[in-house]
């Protein structure tokens, strides 16, 4: 009996594997078309050729950098060092990789993939989780909503035409990081403010990746919450707050949903963060890079121009795609993460 489990679980495996590389070779395929983004199978999903790349990688943390990163660098080295730094000052990172759509959302790339299909993030979390780095891994959890609500999810996870997460995602982060730091005393000592947040609504947009496809697809309709300050009866945003303990840091995936030109504001993971840890939030944001970028950001923008910044600071929650760890084309430099004299 027990052998025969053993080879019922190998043969799952070898199965799966199998699968993986067959889905790692379709998103090798598809992304030789031209332009930035991919229409699905399922003709309403568009897909970023970059992401497609990563996900050609797969095990990519086991390979040759210089094969598989577009710099041809392992950044490994550099998501310590900021680690280590924030740690120096006495401020805990809090790391927040965003699979890529097609991750959570084989099925409608291809239709003869199930979710799940595609190689996990895990591999890598698991040796940043080693060295000392906190990553929070919400790849498995995304895939379980999927799983247990037939496959669709109760609502979008990720927008069908628009290459970020959906505002459920966002709410789903916010309640993931609040259990991450509530038991902290610095947290406990902070003054709470009773932010509201809406009943579910519906929001029509036109996404970022749909652009110069023929025949246009309808705009899509998302379901949200606002989160924020009750006025009157109606949410309004609640805007950053330099002093505060909490950094969001990151690339657009901080911005969409909270920021008036992406969209619509209010229901994004500032938004939620702030709903769930009682207070305004501070953010740094870059469109472009989350990895590089945002940090330069951080560095040249904020740090160099405010005395004293990393006093103020208890937590730092770093999200961007998670495409980065392969398709950043950003030269890796070492940064400090303060200015002599600041």
């Amino acid at each position: 009996m027990k052998t025969a489990l053993i080879i019922v679980s190998l043969l799952v495996t070898f199965n799966w594997e199998a699968q993986a590389q067959d889905f790692e070779q379709e998103c090798e395929s598809r992304a030789k078309v031209e332009g930035a983004n991919v229409q699905g199978e399922d003709p309403a999903w568009f897909f970023m050729k970059r992401e497609l790349n990563h996900l050609a990688a797969g095990k990519f943390w086991e390979k040759d950098w210089t094969k598989v990163a577009v710099n041809k660098t392992d950044p490994t080295e550099h998501l310590l060092m900021f680690n280590d730094l924030l740690k120096a000052k006495g401020v805990q990172l809090i790391m927040v990789p965003v699979p890529a759509k097609a991750a959570i959302y084989p099925d409608k790339l291809a239709k003869s993939f199930s979710a799940g299909a595609a190689q996990p993030l895990k591999g890598y979390i698991d040796n940043l989780q080693a060295k000392g780095i906190k990553v929070l891994d919400i790849e498995p959890i995304l895939n379980d909503l999927r799983a247990k609500s037939g496959g669709e999810g109760v609502d979008k996870l990720y927008c069908e035409q628009d290459s970020h997460f959906s505002p459920l995602t966002a709410e789903i982060i916010a309640a993931l990081v609040k259990k991450e730091v509530e038991n902290e005393s610095w947290y406990q000592a902070q003054t709470k403010v009773p932010f509201k947040r809406s009943g579910k609504e519906k929001l029509t947009i036109t996404g970022d990746q749909v652009g110069g496809f023929n025949p246009a697809p309808q705009a899509e309709v998302l379901t949200l919450t606002y989160a924020g300050k009750d006025v009157g009866g109606k949410i309004e945003p609640v805007p950053a707050d330099k002093n505060s303990p909490v950094l969001l840091l990151g690339d657009s995936h901080t911005m969409v949903f909270t920021v008036s030109d992406m969209h619509c504001q209010a229901a994004g993971l500032q938004d939620q963060l702030q709903y769930e840890l009682g207070f305004a939030i501070d953010r740094v944001s870059n469109k472009g890079s989350g990895i590089m970028q945002a940090r330069k950001s951080l560095v040249l923008s904020r740090v160099r121009n405010e005395s004293g910044f990393w006093d103020k600071k208890k937590v730092v929650i770093w999200v961007f795609s998670a495409r980065e760890f392969t398709q950043s084309s950003d030269r890796m430099i070492k940064l400090p993460i303060e200015v002599p004299g600041k």
